[in-house]
Parts: structure tokens; sequence; C-alpha cells
């Protein structure tokens, strides 16, 4: 059986769909409902011509959608490239020259900024009428929650690209698959014991230490 990223959550909101998957502040989303976003986001996406071997940026604050657009990718085989926040204008234009993604997805904290780099293919996600940028939320509401799960999809796929900056201050992708991502983030298998009813994640949602911590809670 392949070890699918997109299947953990899909498996979860089977069995605790009314069991919090994640929270921050005050805001709270269940599997069940991180299911059916993730697949509205996934089938939208995929109407943007995203799809398996797509680089898709994302360029978020902390917030809970960053868990939707990192599943929703993982559904559709594409490759989620989460991007600091925190990146100033001539960063952000070396790392999309560097990335050439298929898609730059913003927020309300970073869409003004990703529209001053006349990205072509542009998105926004929670950032309240967004400029020269078409708005997920919007088409997310008329989606269908279907799974947009791809039939050729393997685990030795890649799922997400992490940014290192190494020791040359320059930035380098580096992929990891779906199959070193389930293995790795085995349930007890790092961060704590396997009993543990919830974590705190310490770490921002463009780094592997974040995503580690989230897919081993999940497990």
């Amino acid at each position: 059986m392949d070890l699918l990223i997109g299947s953990i959550v899909a498996d979860l909101a089977c069995r605790v769909p009314d069991l919090p998957a994640a929270t921050l502040g005050g805001d709270s989303i269940s599997f069940g409902q991180l299911d059916r976003d993730a697949n509205r986001l996934g089938n939208v996406l995929r109407g943007r011509a995203v799809d398996r071997g797509s680089i898709l940026a994302w360029w978020s604050g902390p917030a809970l959608h960053n868990l939707t657009g990192m599943l929703a990718c993982a559904r559709l085989g594409a490759v989620f490239a989460p991007l600091s926040p925190q990146l100033s204008e001539p960063e952000a234009r070396e790392v999309l020259d560097y990335l050439q993604p298929r898609l730059l997805v913003c927020d309300r904290s970073t869409c003004e900024l990703g529209v001053s780099l006349g990205v072509a293919e542009l998105a926004a996600i929670c950032a309240r009428n967004p400029p020269a940028a078409s708005d997920l939320d919007s088409a997310c509401e008329s989606a269908s929650s279907t799974p947009p799960l791809t039939p050729s999809l393997r685990d030795c796929d890649p799922h997400i690209l992490y940014l290192t900056s190494g020791s040359t201050g320059r930035p380098k992708g580096v992929l990891v698959s779906h199959r070193a991502s389930r293995l790795r983030s085995r349930a007890g298998g790092g961060s704590y014991r396997d009993d543990v009813r919830g974590v705190v994640c310490s770490f921002p949602l463009y780094h592997y230490g974040g995503w580690h911590y989230v897919l081993e809670a999940w497990l």
C-alpha cells in the first residue's frame, strides 16, 4: 500500500470526523472539515492546471488554511512549496525565479506584495477582495468536495519542497516524497510519545520541523 500524505486526514475524517485536527488562537478545524476543504481546494486548483508534478508556491502567514493547501496539493500530486511570509520583495522574486511555480497563492499578509511581483499566475486565499488575483475562497464555496485523487500517484512522488539557504545564503529546494514524510513522521517515532493527545507546534509551517510535528501528531 502506498504511504500517501493525503490519505492520513481522509482516514481520520472517516474515523473521528469531529475531532479537532488543529487549533490556532480561537480558531479550530475538525478532521471532517479539513478533509472537505482540502478536496474543494484541490478541485479548484486542478481547474487552474495544478496537477501531478506542478509546483505550487504557498505564501502565507500562520493560518489553518496552510493545512488545507498542503493536503490539497498532496491529493493532486502537486508539489507544495511553502514560503516564509517574512520574505522581502527581492528575496521573494529570487525564490519565485528559482521555483518557477505553476501558481503562487498569497494570503492577506502577502497578497499586495505578491501582486507587485507581477507573477502571471496568482491566486489569493483569505485576502478580502484581492487586487489582480483570483479569489480561491469564492471558488471553493461552489467546488465539489469529492476527493480529487490522482490514480497514478505513488508514494515515491514528491509532495513538498522546502527551501534552505544552507551555508551559502542562496535558496535551494529540498524535495521530500510522500513515503519519506510518512516514515519519518510515524506516530511516536521522533518528537514525543505515541499516547500524546495533542502537540504544540513551535515551528513555522514553511519549515520542515513544523510539518513534521503536524504529520506526526496526526499519525
